[in-house]
This record gives C-alpha cells, sequence and structure tokens, in this order.
C-alpha cells in the first residue's frame, strides 16, 4: 500500500527543530485554533460556542505543521467520518448491507494508510510526510463539515419560522437565505478589512453565480437519484420577482461600474444595500395582490 499510488503526493517537507519541539500546550492551541491574547471578542465568542466540534475537526482537517500523533491516526479518523459526512445521508443511520461494507472497507483502508504513515513517520522524523495528501483530505472533509454544520443551521432556522407561524415561501425568501449566506458575510468583511475589495467584491459575484448553476444542478440531481423521478420546482410571484429585480440590478451595477472606470462608488454601495430589502418588499406585495 503506497501513498504515492493513492495521491502522488508523499514528500517529505523538513520541519525545522524548533517546530519539532513545539510544546504540548503550544500543540493543543493550534489544533483548536486558539489565537489567545490577538483574537477579538467575536473570535473569543466563536472559539468557545464551536470548541464541542473542535476536536471532530482536529482529527479530520490538518494544519500547516506536523504533528506526529494527529497526522498519523488522521487517515483513518478522517476514513471513518466520510460515511457520517456523505452528502446523501448519514450511512450510520439503520445501514444496509452495501453501506456496512463501505463503512468497513473505508476502516480497513484508513487504518492501513495510518499504519502505513506512522512507519514512514518512525524512519523520517522532522518531515512532514504527504504534504499535498494531506491538503487535499482537508480540503474534502472542510466541505463535508460546511455542508453538516450548515445543515443543522438551515434546520434551527425552519423550526424558528415553524413557531412564529411563517410560511415555507417567507421562511426561504428571509431566515434561510439569512442562514446560508452569513457565513459569506463575515468572511467578505474579512476581505475588505485586509485590504482585498477587488477579490471580495469578485467573490461575492462568482459564489452567487456558482450557487444558481452547479448548487441547484447538483441538488437537483442528488434528489433525483434519491427518489428516481423528476423535482418539482414551485416558483411563487415573490421569488420570481427576485429573480427578475436580481438581473436588472446586477445590469445596473455593470454599467454604473463601467461609467466609473471600474470602480464602484459608495452611492453605488448604499443603492445594493437598500436593493434587497426593496425587492423583498415589492415581492411580499405582488403576491399578496395577486393571491388576494
Amino acid at each position: 500500500l503506497s501513498f504515492q499510488a493513492h495521491s502522488g503526493s508523499l514528500v517529505l517537507t523538513h520541519v525545522s527543530g524548533e517546530d519539532a519541539e513545539e510544546m504540548c500546550s503550544q500543540r493543543l492551541k493550534r489544533h483548536l485554533a486558539w489565537n489567545g491574547a490577538s483574537a477579538g471578542v467575536m473570535e473569543k465568542v466563536n472559539f468557545f460556542v464551536a470548541l464541542p466540534f473542535r476536536p471532530f475537526f482536529c482529527l479530520t482537517m490538518a494544519t500547516v505543521k506536523w504533528d506526529p500523533v494527529v497526522n498519523v491516526v488522521m487517515p483513518f479518523c478522517v476514513c471513518l467520518f466520510l460515511p457520517f459526512g456523505n452528502p446523501l445521508g448519514n450511512s450510520y443511520k439503520a445501514p444496509d448491507w452495501s453501506s456496512m461494507l463501505t463503512i468497513s472497507g473505508l476502516a480497513v483502508v484508513g487504518l492501513l494508510l495510518s499504519i502505513r504513515l506512522g512507519l514512514l513517520a518512525r524512519g523520517c522524523p522532522g518531515h512532514y510526510i504527504g504534504f499535498v495528501f494531506f491538503q487535499w483530505i482537508t480540503f474534502v472533509t472542510a466541505l463535508l463539515w460546511v455542508g453538516l454544520l450548515a445543515g443543522e443551521i438551515v434546520g434551527a432556522f425552519t423550526v424558528l419560522g415553524a413557531v412564529i407561524g411563517m410560511s415555507p415561501t417567507t421562511m426561504g425568501l428571509t431566515l434561510l437565505a439569512f442562514g446560508n449566506t452569513v457565513d459569506n458575510v463575515f468572511a467578505t468583511m474579512g476581505l475588505v478589512k485586509n485590504g482585498q475589495s477587488p477579490v471580495a467584491i469578485t467573490g461575492v459575484y462568482a459564489a452567487d453565480t456558482f450557487t444558481m448553476f452547479c448548487v441547484c444542478g447538483c441538488i437537483m440531481l442528488l434528489l433525483c437519484m434519491k427518489t428516481a423521478a423528476a423535482v418539482p420546482v414551485a416558483f411563487t410571484p415573490c421569488a420570481m420577482t427576485l429573480l427578475i429585480v436580481i438581473q436588472v440590478i446586477l445590469a445596473t451595477t455593470w454599467l454604473w461600474t463601467k461609467q466609473n472606470q471600474w470602480k464602484m462608488p459608495k452611492v453605488l454601495g448604499k443603492f445594493l444595500l437598500a436593493c434587497y430589502p426593496s425587492a423583498l418588499i415589492l415581492g411580499f406585495l405582488l403576491e399578496y395582490i395577486i393571491r388576494k
């Protein structure tokens, strides 16, 4: 069983003596992503809110520094996590024979990879083994964790909407929309604060394009695979109004930016900020008039 055959990325990256002699407390802080005194108030709040999940993050997502214990057991932990994070559903819930076979096969593969990695680490102390391999593992598991946590957030908003008596359409256009994009809002604000405004603005429009085409396409495909039938899509007047208004806003933004030599003035920012609530109110008003 060879790492080269599986990933083509078994390269030995030298680790300095200072990193190799890292204290246990420092390793724990690094794996739990604790920034200490440099962390702001919201960063500390986020740390403690996510603290119950952080040990699982440590065992499924690698850091840029080699850890002789965590990195060795990580392939086995990742193989156990993959059935749990399956986008089609948790394979551990009421598993059939095929699911049990998949779970067992992944566990065996993960165990063999961890054993092989442990032997290589013992023979090459002070080196990061399979750096690119761990990068790809972390990329996949990070996506699965985002999907799992986003599902919990959306579920919480759904319960909240049902408690306060909101219709499914209203929940989708307000609470669920906020829940799905709140992480992007803070990520974009972080980029702007770090002087990466062009990247932030490009990412906002690229994220919406990716969501409209790739994400919606994947959802439809998964639902069709699961139900073996066509998936009905119900567009209410409010949703149709929002889709039409979005196209108008995009065209206006493009023309306005082009006339300002591809720069976004403050007035345009205020205009875009006022567009969403205005379009939402217009959509709900049209839906009320049509149904009345």
